[in-house]
Parts: C-alpha cells; sequence; structure tokens
C-alpha cells in the first residue's frame, strides 16, 4: 500500500511557500529600481557638476555591487516561481487523483506490491509532462498564454540549475508569471486573497506597520512595474486612473507608523467604483467617493 498520500490542500500550501518567496524578492528589486529612479531623478537636477561627477562615479561602484545582488535575488526567484507553479499543477492533478503523478511502473521502488512505501519514494512525472497530464484529466485544456509563458520559465529554471546559466527571469516578468499562474489555476484575485490573509496573520502588533499599509506598499509597487493590461486582468485595477487611500486602512494605521515610519498617503489602492463610491482593492472596504 502507499502511505503519506499527498493531497491537493499539501500542494497549494508548498506552492504558496515557493511562490511568496519569489514574489518578495521581485518586489525587493523593484523596489530597489523605483528608488534608484527617484535619486537619478534627484542627482540630474542637482546642478552641481563637481559633485555630480563624484556621485556618479560612486553610483557606478554601487551599481556593479546592486547587479550582482540584483541577479543573484532573480535568480533565486525564478527558480521558486517555476516551483511554485509546478506545485500549483501537482495541486489541480491530485485534486482529481494523486496516483496520476506516479510515473512508469518500471521506476517504482523495490518490493512496493510486497511491503508499505511512502508517496517520496515513488518517481513522479517531471515537470514537462505536468501540462499534458492536466490537459488530458482535466475539464478545461490550460490557455495557451500559460503555457507558454510557462515553458519560458521552465527552460530558465533548467538553464539555472543544471547548465549554470545566468540568465535569470526579470522581476517583472516573475510577477506576471505568478499572478497569471494563481489567476488560471487557482481562480482570479487568488494571489491577492493569499497574500492578503499571509499579511493579517503576521502584523497585528502596534509595533510595526498595519497589514494594510504593507500590502498597500506592495501593490503599488506591483502596479509600478506591470503594464496597464496586467493590472487589469490580475489586479483588478486601472493603472492609468487615480488611486485612493480608503479610511479602513488609515484607521488600522499604528502606533509604529506615526511616530516611526514616514506615512505616505499616496501609497493606496482605492479607486471608484462608481461616482459616489471607492473600493479597495486591498482591505475590500468601500467609502463614500472623496468628491
Amino acid at each position: 500500500m502507499i502511505t503519506n498520500i499527498p493531497t491537493e490542500a499539501n500542494f497549494y500550501k508548498s506552492a504558496a511557500r515557493f511562490l511568496t518567496a519569489a514574489w518578495e524578492e521581485a518586489i525587493n528589486e523593484i523596489e530597489s529600481a523605483f528608488y534608484d529612479e527617484v535619486d537619478g531623478y534627484d542627482n540630474e537636477t542637482s546642478g552641481d557638476e563637481a559633485d555630480g561627477e563624484e556621485a556618479d562615479e560612486m553610483g557606478a561602484d554601487e551599481a556593479g555591487t546592486d547587479e550582482a545582488g540584483e541577479c543573484d535575488a532573480l535568480v533565486t526567484a525564478s527558480i521558486n516561481a517555476f516551483t511554485g507553479i509546478e506545485h500549483l499543477l501537482r495541486a489541480r492533478i491530485t485534486a482529481i487523483s494523486p496516483y496520476l503523478l506516479i510515473g512508469d511502473c518500471r521506476d517504482w521502488p523495490k518490493q512496493c506490491d510486497k511491503k508499505d512505501v511512502p508517496f517520496g519514494a515513488f518517481k513522479t512525472i517531471d515537470a514537462q509532462d505536468l501540462i499534458k497530464a492536466c490537459n488530458t484529466v482535466g475539464a478545461a485544456r490550460l490557455p495557451e498564454d500559460f503555457l507558454d509563458s510557462f515553458e519560458k520559465l521552465r527552460i530558465i529554471r533548467n538553464s539555472l540549475v543544471h547548465s549554470h546559466g545566468s540568465n535569470a527571469a526579470t522581476a517583472r516578468e516573475i510577477l506576471i508569471a505568478i499572478l497569471r499562474s494563481t489567476h488560471i489555476l487557482v481562480g482570479p484575485l487568488a494571489w491577492i486573497k493569499w497574500r492578503r490573509e499571509a499579511f493579517q496573520a503576521t502584523h497585528g502588533g502596534d509595533d510595526m506597520p498595519s497589514w494594510s499599509s504593507v500590502m498597500n506598499k506592495e501593490l503599488s509597487l506591483a502596479v509600478f512595474s506591470l503594464g496597464a493590461k496586467d493590472c487589469n486582468t490580475y489586479l483588478k485595477v486601472n493603472k492609468r486612473t487615480r488611486f485612493y487611500l480608503c479610511p479602513a486602512c488609515i484607521q488600522r494605521r499604528t502606533r509604529y507608523e506615526h511616530k516611526v515610519m514616514l506615512v505616505d498617503d499616496t501609497q493606496g489602492m482605492a479607486q471608484l467604483e462608481d461616482p459616489e463610491t471607492i473600493y479597495c482593492r486591498t482591505c475590500e472596504a468601500r467609502a463614500s467617493s472623496p468628491w
């Protein structure tokens, strides 16, 4: 008998862990790029030529270090993103039957027909075969845009792991891969829900920022990086229209935020739902329009 058989929930939990690690690395890189862009603008408008030359020399040295660190971070994020998506596919297959994940019977453990063997001792199907399995046993086939992005990320991951490649996915590509995969394999806005639940579980004290403040900042950085179409599809926000900070998010601000942090009123994720109402994508609250 096969023991310790994984469940759909087991794979979703592990997928969330890998995808969270990848997402946070990508967001950190986007935040660094955002502030580098702001600093670059400040340097350009400083008007001090001598200081500007010195700043350029220092910036060049620091850029080399930053690029090396960025490369390492995005390598790890690329591998984690692919592994997380792979686990989402395994969850989808397991929902039908976990035994579909087990590979050729010629590779089964010795004497597995004579004694109990844990599921982990069996060789499971390769990542490249997960798509075929999903499309064969699933009620609906996976869309082409997902297949293309999964294959591209698989090639990047294999290059990084097996042939010491150095061309990782970009931070933006990692965000899109995570948003697209959870949108298709779990459901629309699933990633927003997962992030909300994670922040609510880890940000509950008055000695730290509120969960909604941290999530507002993270989603603002994602919007900064993504195109308007991806924002609309995966975050359900319109990048080209104004964002507001909703009253509920303001009320959640902690003593730590008021005394230690600089409160940024530009980092809100509420938008007009109709002429009289704003809706916050972060906390799902509605409030009267500021006009």
